[in-house]
């Protein structure tokens, strides 16, 4: 028999009782993540937090799906005993390193993208890492006598990947989130009462439901179960985060998503049991219980205001290092960043920043403003300033202030620049960095394209989504447009250009200047 649990948040327990092989994924723990932001929904008891870490201490393996903090918790992994750790081979130094602190107490088993490991008899496993290899994330799958399990936590749904597990394997169950709410976009990218919020959340949660839906219709389980999550903002101000309608209620998402099979979204300690490749027997607990549990609010930052001195001389810094791993790519950014500095959160809602700095990345320049004009093109992050400083210092990243929405985001054009975010996401990591290049040095020297047919005649467009490096060759047409798969970006197939996602993108363009 094949068991699976729900202990919270993205942590689960899968146990083969043929083997006594037991995978516990992702244990977070060990209070808020993300600047101190998101708070794990319910939160526990110190009772109940001693009976769950007891629970999991009997595990054999942990699964660790990538470094964000509501998945990767050191300090909780700090006491439990000696594990096995199963963790991709990730390009990444910060993550590495911390891992590394964990070997006097753990295994530490780096797995590459498609390896099987084989845990015990008629048990093995199966780590796929998020692509190109600079990125920071992987789904699991469990192949036992009893059962398939693939567990995608958060992690983007490569359609490849899920086509190449259908075709070798039969998915009894398939684990993947739906918290919309917790996406880094659009919630930093929206004021509290931006007349647009209801909008461009529905968008994200269309688009979240499209992933879920295709991965369903491409993997056909026997049962999909929708976890890991909900978290709760700790800050009052973001508490139209909190009291959004599916915030902490999934089931108007499930009902949809069931038109497509079956559909669960367990409470944490619900259970399902698989036995010869079916779901012999489930426990699905419901959530109202935690619903009536109080929403805890963090501390206030207390860290000491950096001086101006101190900002300006990060600044250098960073600029001097983000600016030196651009130009190895050999692409440009052309957006300037302005960071608008205030003392407290209360504040980042307002327009009056304490202070400004312009960052040219290109012209690798950096300057004080005492008003930002903030004239087309622009990236704005308007954030206390201890985390400014952070960011500046490589201590934290641009996810870490997208996910804990201690910052507001504005840009001019609204369109996403892959070449900055993926900068400001890897570029102050050593090898994620090195990744980095070295992805955009082959993209450009291989000019990788594939053949489409539009309107009966040959058209090369890259084979990668300028986005995500999602593969084009799973893309949909529809009326008239080219469809990424993963993140719902649109091609006009008569002239190449980007409708819905970057709209100065043109993807015949690409190819022309790959050649």
């Amino acid at each position: 028999m094949l068991t699976i649990e729900f202990l919270g948040q993205a942590c689960t327990s899968l146990r083969c009782h043929r083997t006594g092989i037991e995978i516990v994924s992702d244990p977070w723990f060990s209070g808020p993540a993300h600047l101190n932001s998101w708070h794990a929904f319910p939160e526990w008891t110190t009772e109940e937090m001693e009976q769950l870490r007891d629970r999991i201490d009997g595990a054999t393996h942990i699964y660790l799906s990538h470094e964000h903090a509501d998945h990767f918790d050191p300090q909780f992994l700090r006491t439990l005993n000696r594990k096995t750790i199963l963790v991709g081979d990730f390009q990444n130094e910060r993550f590495r390193k911390e891992l590394q602190n964990l070997a006097s107490i753990h295994e530490i088993r780096y797995c590459r993208h498609g390896e099987i490991l084989q845990l015990g008899d008629f048990v093995s496993a199966q780590l796929f890492m998020q692509q190109p290899a600079f990125r920071t994330d992987s789904i699991l799958l469990v192949q036992t006598a009893d059962g398939c399990v693939l567990n995608a936590n958060d992690c983007g749904l490569n359609t490849s990947v899920l086509r190449r597990i259908a075709r070798n394997h039969q998915v009894t169950l398939f684990l993947f989130t739906l918290n919309y709410m917790a996406n880094g976009y659009p919630i930093s990218y929206l004021f509290s009462g931006d007349p647009d919020f209801d909008s461009r959340m529905q968008a994200v949660r269309d688009q979240t439901l499209d992933t879920f839906r295709l991965a369903i219709q491409t993997l056909n389980p026997a049962l999909s179960v929708a976890f890991a999550g909900p978290v709760t903002f700790g800050d009052p101000i973001n508490e139209h985060l909190n009291r959004h309608p599916e915030a902490c209620n999934w089931s108007d998402m499930v009902a949809e998503l069931q038109r497509e099979g079956p559909v669960v979204w367990p409470a944490p300690f619900s259970a399902i049991e698989c036995m010869e490749g079916k779901v012999a027997r489930s426990n699905i607990l419901d959530w109202e219980g935690f619903r009536a549990r109080p929403i805890h609010y963090s501390e206030p930052l207390a860290e000491p205001l950096p001086s101006l001195e101190q900002i300006l001389q990060a600044a250098e810094h960073f600029v001097d290092r983000l600016s030196g791993v651009l130009h190895k790519t050999g692409q440009r950014v052309d957006t300037p960043l302005i960071l608008s500095g205030v003392a407290s959160i209360d504040q980042i809602e307002s327009n009056a920043a304490d202070w400004s700095l312009e960052i040219d990345f290109d012209r690798q320049h950096v300057r004080f403003l005492q008003q930002p004009s903030l004239l087309p093109p622009y990236l704005q992050i308007l954030a206390p300033a201890q985390i400014l400083y952070e960011l500046l210092t490589f201590q934290a990243n641009v996810d870490d202030l997208l996910l804990s929405a201690r910052g507001r985001f504005r840009r001019n054009p609204d369109t996403f620049n892959p070449i900055l975010h993926d900068l400001l996401r890897y570029g102050g990591d050593n090898l994620s960095s090195q990744a980095l290049i070295n992805w955009s040095v082959r993209r450009a020297k291989c000019g990788e394209s594939i053949t489409i047919e539009v309107d009966g005649e040959p058209r090369c467009i890259p084979k990668l989504c300028p986005h995500e490096g999602e593969s084009l060759e799973t893309a949909g047409i529809v009326n008239g447009h080219l469809v990424c798969p993963r993140h719902r970006w649109k091609f006009d197939l008569n002239t190449g250009q980007c409708v819905a996602g970057d709209r100065t993108v043109n993807l015949f363009s690409l190819v022309e200047q790959q050649g």
